[in-house]
């Protein structure tokens, strides 16, 4: 395995994830807020919007239902 066959796979990365963190992007532009939260205070956290993206709820969706 040569360099450059070794960084690639070092940062290589599966389309789910480049899927979750499009996901993720738009709701933090949403909310205007990082996704980093806390449940219990902001109503929001990676946990739970990880969830939501399993579930294929859409970040608007998600974001609405933060809010109610």
């Amino acid at each position: 395995m040569n360099h450059i066959e070794v960084w690639q796979y070092e940062t290589h990365r599966p389309a789910s994830e480049e899927l979750w963190f499009a996901w993720c992007n738009q709701v933090e532009r949403i909310l205007g807020d990082s996704l980093d939260g806390d449940e219990a205070s902001d109503g929001y956290s990676l946990d739970s919007a990880y969830e939501a993206f399993v579930a294929r709820i859409t970040p608007t969706q998600y974001c609405n239902g933060q809010r109610a």
